[in-house]
């Protein structure tokens, strides 16, 4: 299965899961733990939203600088799928 980058948001938190299907992305990210005090919370909705794979995406690199890339660029430069490759509140 093709990995795909997914655009998931609780209305509250925010992030970009690498996934084959929206429901591993769902389970990705909801198992994940930025740090301690930051972890997607079990909540009533959760949107998941494909992105397509020419949109551009701008995430923070190590240095807190934005990167900006293609969707598809994201998802080539993973060795791991499924994986968190950023996550945010809004």
């Amino acid at each position: 299965m093709t990995a795909k980058l997914w655009y998931i948001t609780d209305g509250e938190n925010y992030g970009y899961v690498v996934a084959g299907t929206p429901v591993e992305a769902l389970q990705t990210a909801t198992g994940t733990i930025v740090d301690e005090e930051f972890e997607w919370p079990l909540c009533q909705e959760i949107v998941i939203r494909l992105v397509p794979s020419g949109d551009l995406v701008t995430l923070l690199d190590d240095t807190e600088e934005p990167v900006t890339k293609r969707a598809e660029d994201w998802v080539c430069e993973q060795t791991e799928a499924p994986c968190v490759i950023g996550v945010a509140q809004i």
